[in-house]
């Protein structure tokens, strides 16, 4: 409702609820940018704070079901298996447990994305520029990764510290296995 009132400084501030003055929430280091981003569309297609609040519940199952097919399409598994998994990921009891008392947590569409990160680390070569004719030219084929790597970072900040460790470890298991440390002297 603050959104609907202020506009998107209304993530920010809300003066309906606080006392004695506002509730200010411009330092709060657990700022879920995705989100607020989605509940702004949302509200600035509904104008109805309620129907907006369920709207982004809903879509959170669709956005968890979508972001894990496209992990598993990575894998190069049946349709029906992609489908399956995919439904049963975003159907997992701690959705419904978060549910609606907690969106910021039941939105967990960047988990897929952090482990396709993940397995970016460990199977390809990543290269943000390439060199031809004596220039540096951007890979774009790197742009997916890079933009994978800013939706984990702009998401949850609870998502984004465990994602960061499993890419982490992702990084090491790739040191280890080719007993060199070039994968951290990339570009």
């Amino acid at each position: 409702k603050s959104i609907q009132q202020n506009g998107i400084k209304g993530v920010f501030v809300n003066h309906m609820v606080g006392a004695p003055d506002a509730s200010y929430l411009i330092d709060v280091p657990f700022f879920d940018v995705n989100l607020v981003f989605l509940i702004y569309i949302i509200n600035v297609l509904t104008r109805n704070y309620v129907a907006t609040y369920y709207a982004v519940y809903i879509l959170g199952y669709s956005l968890a079901a979508l972001t894990m097919y496209l992990l598993l399409s990575r894998f190069g598994l049946r349709y029906w298996v992609k489908v399956v998994f995919s439904v049963l990921f975003a159907v997992a009891p701690y959705h419904f447990m978060r549910s609606l008392g907690h969106i910021t947590l039941s939105n967990y569409a960047a988990i897929p994305i952090g482990l396709y990160l993940a397995f970016v680390i460990l199977e390809d070569e990543f290269s943000i520029f390439t060199k031809a004719a004596g220039r540096r030219k951007i890979n774009w084929k790197s742009a997916w990764p890079l933009l994978a790597a800013m939706f984990v970072g702009n998401g949850q900040l609870y998502y984004a510290f465990f994602l960061l460790i499993v890419m982490a470890v992702a990084l090491l298991m790739k040191m280890v296995k080719g007993k060199t440390f070039k994968p951290l002297l990339h570009e």
